[in-house]
């Protein structure tokens, strides 16, 4: 499962539409919203909608609207109802609707394709998996979301056949737009291995930071954990290799020998390492770390992290701390 990115870091929350933001249409109509009449938003959809406006987090909009190819509407007729969403929220609040009868030649747009949202990736170069959230009410959506390389939410649908679905594909899954936001807004507690000062002092000269925001601070054993996750003092903690990409710069770790952090929902290897500085102004978040050193093990092996001559013993000390960034 990937990790949701924290609301303080979101640049862009890409929307499904109907279902996700607005009422589904009726069963009469196909479950399709064909005009103005028929459009309304979900309870707390605008409030949520305008609260991230004002943050400043860029709104988007990716919607199958098959209804167009079955003759039900014309593509104006869902622009109109797009003019619509528009006014409702703010002035250009939306940075753009996307629906897949808009398909460009080579690419598929249809759900669960990920052509709308490889559109809006192309049309945004600052947007990546680390500042942009997918969100919307159906499996299809979560495949969209997957192909094209983003980390997806589920919120509960208007439509419970939807919803049954949704809660069986074991992703992030929320009542409603609001109690997924608050969650996002919501300091995440993780076990760790606090790094001593003298230790950090110590590498901060050995390595000395390149990025403008210094860490250096711990090593993650395990996100979302409780007290029954804190792992025993180690024996021994060496830094075994340093790695810049020229957006973070990062010190891979051994803990007891061991390389991986606690397994993770989706299993994907998560080395121990510190992260000394970033770039946040690149879109740069410290768990992109673990990005990095994927990358190399996958091009080298894992003995390709190791690049320092001798390994580095530090202090540390077991600890449960909060994310807060």
């Amino acid at each position: 499962m990937r990790q949701l990115p924290r609301l303080k870091n979101l640049r862009a929350v890409i929307f499904d539409r109907d279902g996700t933001l607005n009422a589904s249409g009726s069963e009469g109509n196909g479950g399709y919203v064909l005009e103005p009449a028929q459009l309304a938003y979900l309870p707390g959809v605008e409030t949520v909608l305008k609260d991230l406006h004002e943050r400043g987090i860029l709104l988007f909009v990716f919607t199958q609207q098959n209804c167009v190819t079955k003759g039900l509407i014309d593509e104006q007729g869902v622009d109109a109802l797009h003019d619509i969403m528009q006014t409702q929220i703010a002035p250009a609040a939306y940075k753009g609707f996307y629906f897949n009868t808009q398909a460009c030649a080579g690419e598929d747009w249809s759900k669960p394709g990920p052509g709308m949202l490889n559109a809006i990736l192309a049309a945004h170069p600052e947007l990546n998996a680390s500042n942009c959230l997918v969100v919307g009410d159906a499996v299809r959506d979560a495949e969209s979301a997957a192909a094209a390389g983003l980390p997806f939410a589920f919120v509960a649908s208007d439509q419970k056949d939807k919803t049954a679905e949704a809660r069986k594909a074991e992703l992030p899954f929320y009542d409603n737009l609001a109690t997924l936001f608050d969650a996002l807004d919501a300091p995440v507690p993780y076990a760790a291995y606090e790094v001593d000062k003298d230790s950090r002092e110590m590498l901060l000269e050995a390595f000395p930071p390149r990025h403008p925001d210094v860490i250096a601070h711990h090593i993650t054993h395990k996100y979302g954990a409780t007290e029954a996750d804190m792992p025993p003092m180690p024996a021994g903690v060496r830094v075994t290799g340093h790695h810049d990409n020229g957006a973070i710069q990062v010190l891979v770790v051994e803990v007891d020998g061991k390389r991986h952090q606690a397994a993770r929902e989706d299993e994907t290897p998560r080395y121990y390492h510190i992260t000394l500085s970033i770039d946040r102004e690149q879109g740069i978040a410290p768990k992109n770390s673990n990005d990095l050193l994927q990358a190399i093990a996958a091009e080298k092996g894992l003995s390709g992290m190791d690049n320092l001559p001798e390994p580095i013993q530090i202090s540390v000390l077991p600890r449960l701390l909060l994310d807060e960034t």
